[in-house]
């Protein structure tokens, strides 16, 4: 399941300061947790563009800052907590250090023995600790909250929860919730939303089918093919952006791929695995497979447009393209990398 988790509206009733030389604050986030195999590390979370935080003054309001997209798997859960901070001379550096630290404790516990109850108490202990640890440096706590986040059969279940005394949860249902935050002398009211993402397939041009993991499968080393499209999570992928070619030490890299390219990790919405060049091979028609999201070069693919809303995907590793094996058009025929050639069965659409 492939989730999105944002705020909807944070509006400032009451800056920390409201006087002749000072009447807004300078706001941004801080987001640490962990889903049951990837920590989530965001020490500040702040406008697109040359801009390091939301200025809000008494009434001003923000929508649609997004927190984290990312995937959950059946019967697992992600735990999260957020913070809502006023800049001053904060340590950035500093905040990142102790939110990884947060974030790998959190997996531990995730993937733990213990029970759910236990699980979630001991979530909310990392949280207060996280907070009061942060709350040492120069810039100040205007509200902070926890939440677990998780799928319940095919329905998406949030639970908001107290971690922090400036902060109430005045309301939460159907994935939302709104909680007022009082911390620094301020007043704040913050809605938040978690939705479940509907996902596009990715169609072969030449066949007119579906990337599609074999069987539905939810495994480790679950084949990848191409399949008559029903829409089904199985055949759902979410383009989850890792950065643009070129950033990585040029020694990573392949040196086939084009400099500037978006690459992506391209995550099964029904699993949470993604698409994976078996044993990280370099060669022609090495088979592609689901495996659980590690993100290292076997696991992105650059984006190259293809026109039409059609795209070919590289092995960011190989360099070589996903492709539908012979340019079979038959459900069932397999999906390996392959030497690009813009070639319709190294094509796809996304729809």
């Amino acid at each position: 399941m492939i989730i999105n988790f944002k705020i909807n509206e944070i509006k400032c009733i009451e800056p920390t300061e409201n006087n002749l030389f000072n009447d807004s604050d300078e706001v941004y986030f801080v987001l640490s947790g962990s889903t049951s195999y990837s920590i989530i590390e965001r020490p500040r979370i702040d406008p697109p563009g040359s801009t390091d935080y939301y200025r809000l003054a008494q009434g001003d309001a923000y929508h649609g800052i997004n927190f984290w997209t990312g995937s959950i798997v059946a019967g697992q859960f992600a735990y999260f907590t957020g913070m809502v901070r006023e800049q001053d001379n904060g340590t950035l550096d500093t905040i990142g250090d102790i939110i990884g630290s947060a974030g790998k404790a959190a997996l531990d516990i995730i993937n733990g023995k213990s029970p759910l109850t236990v699980a979630v108490n001991a979530l909310v202990d990392i949280s207060k600790d996280l907070i009061n640890s942060i709350s040492r440096d120069s810039d100040q706590t205007i509200g902070a909250f926890g939440v677990r986040i998780y799928p319940e059969g095919n329905t998406l279940k949030s639970q908001f929860l107290n971690v922090h005394a400036g902060t109430v949860i005045e309301n939460q249902s159907n994935n939302q919730a709104t909680l007022r935050m009082r911390g620094v002398n301020s007043n704040y009211i913050v809605r938040f939303e978690v939705q479940k993402l509907r996902l596009p397939m990715l169609i072969a041009v030449h066949s007119n089918k579906a990337l599609d993991v074999a069987d539905a499968s939810m495994a480790d080393h679950a084949n990848v093919q191409q399949f008559a499209p029903h829409g089904r999570s199985n055949q759902r992928w979410y383009l989850e952006y890792r950065g643009m070619n070129g950033g990585f030490p040029t020694y990573l890299y392949n040196k086939n791929i084009p400099v500037g390219l978006p690459y992506y990790a391209i995550i099964c919405e029904q699993s949470g695995k993604a698409l994976d060049v078996t044993n990280a091979s370099m060669n022609n028609n090495a088979n592609v497979q689901q495996y659980r999201p590690h993100y290292g070069l076997n696991q992105l693919w650059a984006y190259k447009p293809a026109g039409n809303n059609r795209a070919t995907f590289l092995s960011m590793q190989s360099g070589k393209a996903l492709t539908v094996a012979n340019s079979g058009v038959n459900d069932g025929v397999n999906v390996v990398q392959y030497t690009n050639s813009d070639r319709n069965n190294q094509k796809w659409i996304i729809r």
